[in-house]
Parts: C-alpha cells; sequence; structure tokens
C-alpha cells in the first residue's frame, strides 16, 4: 500500500510514462475512499491530477447517491422509474467506492 501511494504521489505529467500511467488509471475506477484518505494523509500533495479526478468522481457518485434516495421516497416512484438504469443500482457503486478491498 505504502508503496503504491508514493508512487502515485509522484506520478505527476513530467514523463511519457506518467501520462501513460494517468491515462490508464484515469480510465478505472480510481482509490477507494479509504486509500484515497491515506493518500491525502501523507506529507505533501499529490498531483492535481488525481486529486481533480477522485473529488469530480467522489462529488459525481454523491449526487447520483442523493439522487437515488430522494426518488427512493414514497409518492416518487415515477421519477425513481425515470432514472437510468445504472443510477438505480449506484448503492452498489457507493458500497465499492466505500470498502477496503481484502489485499488492496
Amino acid at each position: 500500500e505504502d508503496e503504491y501511494l508514493g508512487f502515485l504521489r509522484e506520478a505527476d505529467d513530467s514523463s511519457g510514462d506518467a501520462r501513460e500511467l494517468r491515462a490508464a488509471f484515469e480510465a478505472g475506477q480510481g482509490l477507494c475512499l479509504h486509500h484515497y484518505a491515506m493518500l491525502m494523509s501523507r506529507r505533501g500533495r499529490p498531483p492535481a491530477w488525481l486529486r481533480r479526478f477522485h473529488e469530480s468522481r467522489f462529488a459525481e457518485l454523491l449526487e447520483r447517491v442523493d439522487r437515488f434516495v430522494a426518488f427512493s421516497a414514497y409518492g416518487r416512484q415515477a421519477e425513481f422509474e425515470a432514472l437510468a438504469p445504472e443510477d438505480k443500482l449506484v448503492w452498489k457503486e457507493l458500497i465499492e467506492a466505500a470498502r477496503r478491498r481484502p489485499g488492496a
């Protein structure tokens, strides 16, 4: 964990390898909340692209969860039914983002 988080902290856009890492990383899910918190608690600041990626991802997830909760209320079934299929299951994404995976 520590070695990987240290590696990510140093991954700026100064080389082709770093840009390739960034592209591959941004094509995936990023870090879970636990590991992102660990990264942010280390000395110094991680690269701006890494912060922006996670802040955007978590903000969008929170917005979708808020909509899911609001539209799950009694009397809002029509709004819930209008949600995109992936937004009806956003709670699964939230659990995945929040849990610490064994061995991760």
